[in-house]
């Protein structure tokens, strides 16, 4: 659904191209081999964030753009966190609540953000750079990680014995 919905809009000039081949420095961060969580999936999953991160620091931005992030955004994380937390009880990751609440809490967050978006409130436009690099450097980068070395080392453990 968030691929039709960024085609249409790149058609139309409303917003850049936000394909994965079109990541480069100079439109922002790019997409590495290390941020894989192992499951492609989650790792296009966390390619859209990365995709609408680069939107926003490369778009002259203003609550229109801060908006279409948001509305991805919330599209996209029920289905993802709800897939990503059956996965970490498949492999029986220890800490599964705690990434559960975590979960909860950005889902509040982003809920809070998009209505003061809704509201017109400009400084959310500084509040959602702030979200999506939390988002990126402590929850993908850190806790996402986190469950990808946990399976790993699991793994490893298994062909051991």
């Amino acid at each position: 659904m968030f691929r039709v919905q960024v085609d249409v809009l790149v058609l139309y000039n409303a917003i850049p191209d936000l394909s994965p081949i079109n990541l480069g420095p100079e439109s922002g961060m790019e997409w590495k081999d290390e941020y894989s969580v192992g499951v492609a999936k989650f790792d296009a999953d966390h390619m859209i964030i990365l995709d609408l991160i680069n939107t926003h620091l490369s778009t002259e931005i203003n609550l229109d753009t801060v908006q279409f992030i948001l509305d991805q955004l919330n599209e996209y994380t029920t289905e993802h966190f709800d897939l990503e937390e059956e996965h970490m009880d498949r492999i029986g990751y220890p800490n599964l609540a705690d990434h559960q609440r975590k979960h909860i809490e950005m889902k509040s967050h982003l809920d809070f953000i998009r209505n003061q978006v809704t509201a017109g409130n400009t400084d959310t436009i500084e509040l959602t750079t702030t979200f999506l690099n939390d988002w990126w450097d402590n929850h993908i980068l850190i806790e996402d990680m986190a469950y990808k070395h946990f399976e790993l080392e699991t793994l490893n453990a298994e062909t051991d014995n």
